[in-house]
């Protein structure tokens, strides 16, 4: 899974402008106007993840662009974008964010005789299988590491809206900052800040936590209220809101089929959360060393070279988790810039038996050319985390990341990970790098 830069689309609304640029072409030879495919149509397409499992029916292919949104809709949008005539691949959009998806797998299935397409996101073990007919697919999300986790899936070619609209009222601006609650008023009630930019009826943004921020999320504001989303391959978000009273909010939050809770909020510009380096503490200066599998199935032990004398940093992640997408993302600029720390990554996956834990391990690595090791650290159970690393209190969140000084004894612990979806972003990068030039100086 390859990130590319946001591009810009823009459509010439001037029909003597198309004509002369059509007519330069076809003088010049170069390209034609027509692009030959021999599979899906290239062009935007709208994907919906119906969390409720209710599909609409379609009797006329006239009615795909006057469909009426149902509750639990989950939409996103992507490209097909072909590379030749017979090779294609696709583009995810969420928000300013673009994922480039390049394994595809299309043909006529034996048992239903219809054109079937695999979409796979193997770094995070998860794919859409779908039946193509004409300017529609139909099928199902899976993920592979929950048995019997499923969730419908359609798409109609040539829509670009994102989420439909519910009225003709004026949009309300949810623009600012606003400190959340998660399922206030329960035992299980979490902080949280929300962070929105909006402009006319398009808003996008992400929710941050102290276990992490929710990604790009993009969607639409009707009147008084706000739905965003985002999907990835790895997760479905589904965030949907409104006013309350006056700076006030007042929605649900989604996860997929098996998730859902409640949040309130206030608009309040100097919301903020806990830093993510007071959330472990460090218990013992006992030194920090393991001797686990590699993404290949070799040993590696981190008392032996290349580790020894280096100021050290260890990622707690997993292949399935975005966060960790993104933190792993940041450490391998911070393998470029300083390359005399040695970085690790310590993988906790959601399949017991290590053979096939391993072989999602080397996909993800693979997939996304991680130039240092990533170790099978174990299940993907935050206790059995903890009990791997005695010299803290505990692993709180998917990503962690330690920093461990020449002498193998650890002197930061960052819980979590503002990715560069949000705004804290920036400053998280120049205090990280700021404590490896502390430690490399030492």
């Amino acid at each position: 899974m390859q990130m590319i830069p946001n591009r810009t689309y823009h459509k010439f609304p001037y029909v003597f402008i198309g004509l002369v640029a059509l007519m330069m072409l076809w003088i010049s030879g170069c390209v034609s106007p027509h692009q030959e495919f021999s599979k899906l149509p290239p062009g935007i397409w709208r994907g919906v993840l119906y969390l409720d499992g209710d599909i609409p029916v379609v009797s006329d292919k006239k009615e795909i662009s006057t469909i009426q949104e149902m509750p639990g809709e989950l939409p996103f949008n992507f490209e097909v974008v072909y590379d030749n005539k017979d090779t294609f691949h696709i583009i995810i959009h969420n928000g300013t964010e673009r994922i480039r998806i390049d394994e595809i797998s299309y043909g006529r299935d034996k048992s239903t005789a219809k054109d079937t397409i695999d979409i796979a996101f193997s770094a995070y073990d998860t794919h859409i299988r779908a039946i193509f007919e004409e300017r529609v697919m139909e099928g199902y999300w899976y993920v592979n590491y929950k048995p019997g986790y499923r969730i419908r899936f359609k798409a109609f070619q040539g829509d670009d809206r994102r989420f439909k609209q519910l009225g003709n009222e004026k949009a309300l601006d949810f623009s600012g900052r606003y400190a959340v609650k998660f399922s206030p008023d329960t035992e299980k009630e979490y902080p949280g800040v929300g962070v929105f930019e909006q402009q006319n009826d398009k808003i996008s943004g992400t929710f941050l936590t102290e276990t992490g921020d929710y990604r790009y999320l993009a969607g639409t504001v009707t009147g008084k209220k706000a739905r965003l989303s985002t999907f990835d391959g790895a997760h479905a978000y589904l965030f949907e809101f409104k006013e309350k009273a006056d700076g006030e909010i007042l929605g649900e939050f989604r996860s997929g089929v098996h998730h859902r809770e409640g949040f309130e909020g206030k608009k309040d510009g100097t919301a903020s959360l806990k830093s993510g380096y007071e959330l472990v503490t460090i218990k013992s200066s006992e030194k920090l060393s393991f001797v686990l599998p590699n993404a290949k199935g070799q040993k590696t032990d981190t008392r032996s070279e290349p580790y020894k004398g280096k100021v050290k940093i260890y990622e707690i992640m997993g292949t399935w988790c975005p966060n960790c997408m993104d933190a792993t993302t940041f450490l391998m600029e911070i393998a470029k810039e300083f390359p005399e720390v040695v970085i690790t990554g310590l993988a906790f996956e959601r399949y017991r038996d290590s053979t096939k834990a391993l072989q999602v391990l080397n996909r993800y690595v693979t997939s996304k050319q991680i130039p240092y090791e990533v170790l099978l650290a174990g299940y993907a159970d935050r206790k059995e985390a903890s009990a791997l690393i005695t010299q803290i209190d505990g692993i709180k969140a998917y990503p962690t990341l330690i920093i461990t000084d020449k002498e193998d004894r650890i002197q930061k612990v960052f819980s979590g990970f503002y990715g560069p979806a949000t705004p804290e972003y920036g400053e998280f990068k120049t205090e990280f790098k700021r404590i490896l030039h502390e430690l490399i100086q030492k």
